[in-house]
C-alpha cells in the first residue's frame, strides 16, 4: 500500500470520527436527560411513600396497629405499598429509567470504542505516526 492510499485512508477514517462525534454528543444528552427523569421519579417516589404510610398509619389507628416491633410494622408497610396502584407505578417507572439509563451508558460506551479503534487505524494508517 501506498502512502498516498494510507493518508488518503486515513483521513476517511478521520472524517467517520468527526461525523461520530455528533452521536457521541448526542448519546450524552440523553444519557443526561435519562438521569434527570431517574432523579425527578426518584424524588416523587419517595415523598409519595412517606404522604403514603403516614395516611396508612393514620388509618390503621398508629405505628402499633400494625405490628408489635418495627420489623412487623415495616413488612405491613411493604405488603401495603405493593398493592398500591401509584406506588407500583411509579416503581416501574424508576425501573424502567434505570435500565434505559444503563442501556445509554453501554451505546455511549460502544461509541466511544469506535472512536478509540479509529484513532488506532488513524495512527496506524499514518507514515511517521507510530515513531
Amino acid at each position: 500500500m501506498s502512502d498516498t492510499t494510507t493518508e488518503s485512508e486515513a483521513v476517511r477514517i478521520a472524517r467517520e470520527m468527526l461525523a461520530a462525534l455528533t452521536g457521541i454528543s448526542q448519546a450524552r444528552v440523553r444519557l443526561v436527560a435519562t438521569r434527570m427523569e431517574q432523579r425527578a421519579i426518584g424524588d416523587a417516589l419517595l415523598i409519595y411513600e412517606a404522604q403514603f404510610e403516614a395516611r396508612y398509619i393514620e388509618g390503621a389507628g398508629g405505628e402499633k396497629a400494625l405490628g408489635s416491633n418495627a420489623e412487623s410494622r415495616e413488612r405491613a408497610l411493604i405488603i401495603a405499598r405493593a398493592a398500591d396502584t401509584e406506588w407500583t407505578r411509579l416503581s416501574a417507572v424508576q425501573v424502567g429509567l434505570e435500565s434505559k439509563h444503563e442501556h445509554q451508558r453501554i451505546a455511549l460506551d460502544d461509541l466511544l470504542d469506535a472512536q478509540q479503534v479509529r484513532r488506532y487505524l488513524i495512527r496506524a494508517l499514518t507514515p511517521g505516526a507510530g515513531e
